[in-house]
């Protein structure tokens, strides 16, 4: 089974091996399997208490892990591998929630590794639906700052890598006007703390992955205990641009 042989791969090329064998047969793959992949293609880093080494930090907040998932789907077959995942977990909700089926989608991407998915999740998304509904990919803009309004019987589908953790309020959450369907966001990891649950109301949430992050805000008084360890807090901002961030993370240009 594509399982049993994705949790035993070691390397990327195993992992490549596993999803080769079994082309478009993803039942019973789930978050066990979408996590050990990410960590193996070398998409999340995790403070070890027991051998030390550097912690993420963004704007005071420390955390002890990170997920940089176009590390991980920047190889073709991940990416793929992932976009099926969500296209199943998409379809799920829409089966759920008949009155939420729309003539017709508008897939857009919230974030870079989302701009990776996208693509891909337009694609099978359009064939699981087949002449059902009709699926158009907005082009990704890291500028974009309101929503995407919906037209009649027209739902929006956001693609991401992950929900964060610290999330203010985010202007893609806004409702939709009365009467349009309500957007459904779709995210390899949710990483939502508790108490952020309440600015998702009016979106749908569909997730492989719900793993909370605990968050240390410095700024705020927090002691990170990380950093009381001996551990340094290396700062995250624009690590998908330049590899070096993620390199001081991992140590890697020690």
């Amino acid at each position: 089974m594509m399982t049993s042989r994705l949790l035993a791969a070691e390397t990327v090329s195993q992992v490549f091996d596993a999803i080769g064998a079994f082309p478009d047969r993803i039942k019973g793959v789930g978050a066990a399997e979408a996590v050990h992949v990410i960590k193996v293609c070398g998409g999340w880093w995790a403070f070890d208490a027991k051998s030390g080494g550097n912690h993420p930090q963004i704007n005071g907040i420390h955390f002890s892990d990170f997920i940089h998932m176009a590390r991980a789907i920047q190889h073709p077959h991940i990416n793929d591998f992932f976009s099926m995942l969500l296209v199943r977990k998409i379809i799920q909700n829409l089966n759920s929630n008949p009155d939420q089926y729309a003539t017709s989608y508008v897939v857009a991407a919230l974030d870079r590794a989302g701009e990776m998915l996208a693509p891909q999740v337009a694609f099978r998304l359009q064939r699981e639906l087949s002449a059902s509904g009709s699926v158009v990919q907005r082009p990704f803009r890291s500028d974009i700052s309101e929503p995407i309004i919906a037209g009649k019987k027209q739902r929006v589908i956001y693609v991401r890598s992950l929900i964060p953790a610290c999330a203010d309020f985010d202007p893609f959450l806004a409702p939709q006007p009365d009467g349009a369907l309500k957007p459904l966001v779709a995210a390899v990891f949710d990483r939502r703390r508790l108490e952020d649950e309440g600015f998702y109301t009016a979106t749908d949430i569909v997730s492989l992955v719900r793993n909370q992050l605990v968050t240390y805000n410095v700024h705020a008084g927090v002691v990170c205990p990380l950093c009381k360890a001996g551990s340094l807090a290396i700062g995250m901002n624009g690590v998908y641009d330049n590899p070096e961030v993620w390199d001081r993370l991992t140590g890697r240009n020690t």
